[in-house]
């Protein structure tokens, strides 16, 4: 039984216990090669039949599905308000070397499989959990009308849970989404020059005023920050954070080497945003 290896254009084979490296320009015509070095009768690769290929067509053949067929891993994600966790999921990619070398050992008639090596995800649910360390927190009272505490709870849902890895920009824009009646938002007073008017999603800036400074508290990286016209009554004075869709954003970076969440919630009147970090082991 002969052994065949591929070694750049040429073949390497064994026959017994002569090892022959057979070069280009040494070889037989095409009928002599398949006879002696082709794969064996009625093979088949993941059901595609190769009898009497040569084992370069069908390392061409395993690199092209390499290529095409490679799964890559997907790592663990948290929903965004609901906290629901989206598992992460292995990838696969086929084995070529381990591929051709069951191909050439194949009796007559067998049918091959592609060995696979499975990729690990690099975040899983198991990472997830371990985010519970708060490194910065802050809370400001929720002043106003029903309809004002409205807006801030429901863009405070929708912040909630967010997963921000190592390195990502975050963008309240994004995350949170548009303000407006078709959203869930209500009218309710906003600040425009020196004077309010009404407007839906009226409030949601105390929501990204009290997230800089719960960023600001945990040392991350502030990348775009806009102030209101004039001071506001729920956060000290230059700590506040004007929001307008597809306009002023608040955006920051996670300059960590970790996963961090951000947790939102409004209880009674009282807006809580924590940001949290894994546990240390």
């Amino acid at each position: 039984m002969s052994r065949v290896r591929v070694i750049g254009r040429g073949l390497l084979f064994c026959l017994g216990a002569i090892l022959v490296l057979c070069a280009p320009s040494s070889f037989p015509d095409e009928a002599g090669q398949r006879l002696l070095f082709g794969i064996r009768a009625q093979v088949t690769l993941d059901g595609v039949p190769i009898g009497g290929w040569l084992p370069p067509e069908v390392s061409a053949l395993l690199r092209q599905r390499y290529r095409l067929e490679r799964a890559m891993p997907t790592d663990a994600r948290l929903q965004v308000g609901s906290g629901k966790v989206i598992p992460a999921r292995r990838g696969l990619e086929i084995d070529v070397a381990r591929t051709l070398e069951r191909v050439v050992r194949a009796r007559p008639g067998e049918a091959v499989s592609s060995a696979l090596i499975p990729i690990d995800p690099a975040f899983t649910e198991r990472d997830i959990a371990r985010i519970t360390r708060n490194i910065g927190d802050y809370h400001t009272w929720v002043w106003g009308s029903e309809e004002r505490l409205h807006n801030v709870a429901l863009a405070a849902r929708r912040l909630d849970h967010s997963l921000v890895m190592p390195g990502e920009l975050f963008s309240f824009n994004e995350v949170v989404g548009p303000r407006t009646a078709a959203e869930g938002y209500k009218p309710a007073p906003v600040l425009v020059g020196q004077g309010t008017a009404m407007d839906a999603g009226g409030g949601v800036c105390q929501v990204a005023s009290t997230l800089f400074n719960a960023v600001l508290a945990a040392r991350l990286e502030v990348v775009e920050r806009h102030p209101h016209s004039r001071p506001v009554e729920y956060v000290p004075k230059g700590r506040d954070a004007t929001v307008l869709y597809d306009s002023l954003d608040f955006k920051f970076r996670n300059n960590t080497d970790e996963a961090i969440i951000i947790r939102s919630h409004v209880q009674g009147r009282n807006l809580t945003i924590r940001i949290l970090a894994p546990d240390t082991p």
